[in-house]
């Protein structure tokens, strides 16, 4: 079985978690990242009422998943990004669970729609392959702002990267504060925190998950230049996240949690990492 372990010495982009991904991808110019047809919103939006009510009823059987600060979300009306901490496979789907009924849009990577089922399935759950070619990042984001002009909600992971049960918040890379700036929009953060199962989810012997929703942050009009606001945004945003994991005295018992299954080489099954 895979091990995490040492996680702190690695490389913050590094992917510790590793899926079969057999299948050849890659969204070239003029990919369609926005599909807009009548058969995909119809399939869609049957695998949406499908898959929503039994997913939102896993997460909470297995992570509890209570939420903190919804109310949050519904203080913007109209486009925004939703970011958070990227700690377990199944956390884009808590993200698009706690939103819904609005549709979230998942930028993911590559190789998510390298694995057989799977592709079809996040496609037709919003999710959008980051591309690596310039002809096609530019045409990638051009379908982000479409987006926003259609007041649509955007999730991203600034971390870049998954880490199973990781307690901390890594370092934010750029690219959703830019966006933020650049289109003035605000920015909701979600920080999935790790706590202690009590009550009916004392069998369990790994943690379960808080969800806790924040303040919108909106970027400032009057600016010296994108840049040095979206630092500006991204360092305020961070201290908050990271406020919320320090929030609670039983933080290391948290991490001594972490620490057993990290040594252990335990692994959650059944479970993949979608977006």
């Amino acid at each position: 079985m895979k091990q995490y372990k040492n996680l702190e010495n690695k490389p913050e982009d590094e992917h510790v978690l590793h899926l079969w991904t057999p299948l050849s991808f890659e969204a070239k110019r003029g990919y369609h990242f926005l599909p807009k047809g009548i058969a995909f919103s119809v399939f869609s939006a049957i695998l949406y009422g499908i898959a929503f009510p039994l997913v939102s009823l896993y997460n909470k059987v297995m992570y509890q998943c209570k939420v903190v600060g919804k109310e949050n979300l519904e203080k913007v009306e109209g486009a925004k990004i939703t970011i958070s901490n990227h700690m377990h496979p199944m956390d884009c789907t808590m993200s698009a669970m706690v939103q819904a009924p609005k549709q979230v849009y998942f930028p993911t990577l590559e190789e998510n729609f390298r694995i057989p089922v799977i592709n079809g399935i996040i496609k037709l759950l919003h999710a959008i392959p980051i591309p690596q070619t310039i002809g096609a990042k530019m045409e990638f984001y051009q379908a982000l702002e479409e987006l926003i002009q259609e007041n649509k909600t955007i999730h991203m992971y600034p971390e870049g990267s998954l880490w199973p049960y990781y307690p901390k918040l890594r370092n934010l890379k750029l690219g959703a504060f830019q966006l933020a700036v650049k289109y003035q929009i605000p920015i909701v953060p979600i920080v999935y925190k790790l706590v202690t199962p009590t009550g009916m989810w004392e069998w369990k012997s790994k943690p379960c998950i808080e969800i806790h929703i924040l303040e919108p942050e909106y970027p400032r009009s009057v600016i010296p230049s994108q840049k040095e606001e979206a630092i500006r945004l991204r360092d305020s945003i961070k201290e908050k996240m990271e406020d919320v994991l320090k929030d609670k005295a039983e933080t290391r018992k948290e991490e001594d949690i972490l620490l057993e299954i990290l040594e252990e080489g335990e692994e959650e099954k059944d479970e993949g990492r979608v977006y």
